[in-house]
């Protein structure tokens, strides 16, 4: 058991220094060009969540490639990007708690979500990385640190089942562990890194939707997997899964942060 949690906190580590690198090194290319291919694995694995068999588990990340090309040469304007995150947070705050109630889910409702969502996450990432480093290492920093620490929390002190159907480990204890933690870590980028701090009420705010988010992308993707009888999106990452496995919470965050950095511009 001591073994995996180390394991855990060293693949969240290596994932930060690798984001850290790129604040620090500004490449925006590259850092587009990797966030995209990331999202073309995530896509191939979402085709499996969706049930997708032969020919279509291909055919799903190259219609997601296509879709991604065909906005490329669009060359739309703010507004109707502003206009894709929205739909997709309302997708997360209304559609994706209804569907985790249910036994089944639509097919191609639900690979049309998964290339809206993974679109919109991509271009969150890369929107993040040229307007606000700083803004863009705090949100995935709060993801991992509220990943590992409910994960610590949760072994150690865990007794309450947060949604035992879904996912049994979680625990509503390592929840609380897990808030706690991005609840210090967000006074730390509020005091120190913030071009502009803001009050503890606020602050407390922000960092509880952000969590609250992180949760629920974690359970989405839970639900589905459990729905198609997967124990992982994939095996790319060893024990760690699939990239979706590691991804999850982002693909709730880092829309909700573009909007917030757009927000407070």
């Amino acid at each position: 058991m001591q073994f995996n949690w180390q394991h855990r906190g060293v693949v969240a580590s290596l994932l930060l220094a690798a984001v850290a690198f790129f604040v620090i090194f500004e490449m925006p290319i590259l850092w587009s060009s990797i966030t995209l291919l990331l999202a073309v694995v995530a896509a191939y694995e979402w085709g499996r969540l969706c049930n997708f068999s032969g020919f279509n588990t291909v055919l799903y990340p190259l219609t997601f490639v296509a879709f991604v090309i065909a906005t490329h040469y669009m060359n739309y304007d703010s507004a109707v990007q502003h206009a894709l995150f929205v739909l997709v947070a309302l997708f997360w705050v209304f559609v994706a708690p209804w569907w985790m109630l249910k036994k089944s889910s639509n097919q191609m409702l639900l690979a049309v979500s998964g290339l809206l969502v993974l679109y919109v996450v991509w271009r969150a990432a890369a929107l993040l990385y040229e307007k606000d480093l700083s803004l863009l290492f705090a949100g995935m920093s709060l993801v991992w640190v509220f990943d590992s620490a409910s994960f610590f929390v949760g072994r150690l002190f865990g007794r309450v089942r947060l949604a035992p159907v879904i996912s049994p480990k979680k625990t509503v204890e390592g929840a609380l562990g897990g808030l706690l933690a991005v609840f210090i870590g967000g006074m730390i980028y509020n005091y120190f890194f913030a071009e502009e701090t803001v009050s503890l009420v606020i602050m407390f705010s922000v960092v509880f939707s952000l969590a609250a988010l992180a949760a629920l992308g974690d359970l989405f993707i839970s639900s589905l997997k459990r729905r198609v009888g997967l124990k992982d999106t994939g095996t790319l990452l060893g024990n760690h899964g699939g990239v979706l496995d590691r991804m999850d919470s982002l693909l709730t965050v880092l829309p909700a942060v573009a909007l917030l950095s757009a927000w407070l511009v």
